[in-house]
């Protein structure tokens, strides 16, 4: 019979702590083409990520792609006001294998959010270490076309018979002067048509960099409390703060 006792202390593998099981498990990392400009302190990509379906780029509106990250219930308000404009415009524009990826921080590991447009709905997915947890869908609404009154036609002319001539006095004489009547102005019909659907977005000028060395979700950790602890002691301001999360977080 074994005593376990005579073991002692068994060494603590590195990514096996408490809370940190796969941590340093490898994950998978799509194709990076460019980064997306935004006030918020995730960081959004635009990548090519070959175990999603395609993307179909069409307009859709700041406010839309807002209330889907609320809906979601993976968003905040924060980050509908902040990120809703800028994922409109890629979700506007983007190529049919480019994909938007979201990477936010919780405190047990990095949260990671893939957004595209497929079927007509607006698919944002959840993963957390390589795991997809959750996924939402919210549809596109086309883009509607504001239609003012409808335009009638003037009317026809009475078939009745026009007035007779009308008859001026003359300045200077008694005898009236018959002026002969305008002849009818043309009556001019414009055909209503709805105007067309919106075409997408041209394109951005692209800005692409390297792809940064990935780090280990550890390194981020640490890396990540150190920013806190400089905020905290008021050597960043929250603008600075916030760029150099999104540049911590992009190399998960």
């Amino acid at each position: 019979m074994l005593a376990l006792a005579s073991l002692g202390a068994l060494p603590v593998l590195p990514g096996l702590g408490s809370g940190c099981i796969g941590a340093n498990r490898p994950q998978y990392r799509p194709a990076f083409i460019r980064d997306v400009d935004t006030s918020s302190d995730k960081a959004v990509q635009v990548v090519s990520n070959a175990r999603m379906e395609d993307h179909e780029a069409r307009p859709i509106s700041a406010a839309a792609v807002g209330a889907a990250l609320l809906s979601s219930g993976l968003f905040n308000d924060d980050d509908a006001r902040e990120l809703g404009a800028p994922l409109a415009d890629e979700l506007s524009a983007m190529d049919q294998r480019e994909h938007l990826r979201i990477v936010a921080w919780a405190d047990d590991a990095p949260r990671i959010y893939y957004l595209r447009i497929h079927d007509g709905k607006l698919r944002i997915s959840y993963y957390k270490r390589g795991e997809e947890l959750e996924r939402f869908e919210a549809v596109v609404a086309s883009a509607a076309v504001a239609l003012g009154p409808t335009a009638s036609a003037s009317p026809a002319p009475s078939p009745t018979a026009a007035p007779g001539p009308e008859a001026t006095a003359a300045p200077d004489a008694g005898s009236a002067v018959v002026s002969a009547p305008a002849p009818d102005a043309a009556v001019t019909v414009a055909a209503v048509t709805p105007a067309p659907t919106p075409a997408p977005k041209k394109k951005r000028p692209r800005k692409p960099r390297p792809a940064l060395p990935a780090i280990t979700e550890a390194e981020a950790r640490r890396k990540l409390h150190e920013l806190d602890a400089a905020l905290e002691a008021g050597l960043l301001v929250k603008v600075e703060y916030k760029a150099r999360r999104r540049a911590i977080l992009a190399r998960l």
